[in-house]
């Protein structure tokens, strides 16, 4: 079931195109990364989305259409750019402003503050807290009412090794309640682990969507060393399913099938008569990816 569905979407700032023709989709129980640089147009997509923005053309669905639109923020949860917050209000005083913006019944918030490890500072100034308690407090917000889907705008962004692996599992432990969960950021290695999906934007425009690590193809890669490489490579040329080889450190990396596996590469090897000293099976990185689509683009246009 498609939870969002965006089409044609685009909004301009003066001679700046933000966004140009986006159409994507959103389905229950993805945790897709809206990926790019500074200025690709993920933050100006999400605030069109959230309906803080509006767009010069193109249009969007949240549900299906089940929901009137009041109805619908009421499913989402979101944090979008910096989160704010009243500085000389504790936790729970801020949390309850959030609540009554979406008109739910009072409420205790020990499970939300327990779930991102704020319970023990529930009672401390907004102002106090470190920018990492900041963000949590931030995601605890979006927890109200038990949303649906989640947003995330750049929930990493200015947080040292130690708070950026705190958000990480706060927000994969949201992701595998089943939780639909949508976050837009630009540090590739933080959407590679937290995310099931990709769309990756560029100056506005999508340059491709699809699972992390299979958008290009679900090819795999093979890495193998051996004593006499140069046979290696004579043998595998010839083997049905092996689409490249190249050369990676002193070895040869095989861009293979899904179909072929490590397991089979070691039999091949084995039965021309040659010792593998190194194997190693893996997928496309999202690295691999970003950059091989950034690059076609960029000399595209």
């Amino acid at each position: 079931m498609n939870v969002l569905q965006i089409n044609g979407l685009t909004k301009s700032y003066g001679k700046i195109r933000a966004v140009n023709g986006l159409t994507m989709s959103l389905e229950s129980g993805q945790v897709m990364g809206l990926l790019g640089p500074n200025g690709s147009g993920k933050t100006t997509t999400l605030g069109i989305i959230l309906g803080i923005l509006h767009s010069d053309s193109g249009s969007y669905e949240w549900f299906g259409g089940q929901y009137g639109q009041a109805e619908a923020r009421r499913h989402i949860g979101a944090i979008l750019e910096t989160p704010n917050f009243y500085p000389y209000l504790d936790a729970d005083d801020n949390l309850d402003i959030y609540r009554r913006i979406k008109e739910l019944p009072k409420q205790n918030f020990d499970q939300i503050l327990d779930r991102v490890g704020l319970l023990e500072r529930r009672k401390s100034k907004f102002h106090t807290y470190s920018l990492g308690m900041k963000q949590r407090l931030a995601v605890a917000a979006t927890l109200i009412g038990d949303p649906d889907v989640l947003i995330f705008d750049e929930p990493t962004n200015g947080l040292d090794p130690n708070g950026i692996a705190d958000m990480r599992n706060i927000i994969q432990g949201i992701a595998n309640e089943g939780k639909t969960v949508l976050m837009a950021s630009h540090i590739l290695d933080e959407v590679e682990k937290i995310c099931s999906h990709v769309t990756i934007l560029q100056k506005g425009h999508l340059l491709a969507s699809g699972p992390v690590g299979h958008i290009l193809t679900d090819n795999r890669f093979v890495i193998v060393d051996s004593e006499d490489n140069h046979k290696l490579k004579r043998v595998f040329s010839s083997v049905a399913g092996v689409v490249n080889i190249s050369d990676k450190d002193n070895m040869l990396a095989l861009e293979v099938e899904a179909s072929i596996g490590a397991t089979r590469v070691n039999q091949i090897a084995s039965e021309a008569g040659i010792w593998l000293c190194h194997l190693e099976e893996r997928k496309n990185t999202l690295e691999d990816e970003f950059l091989e689509i950034t690059h076609k683009h960029t000399n595209n246009q």
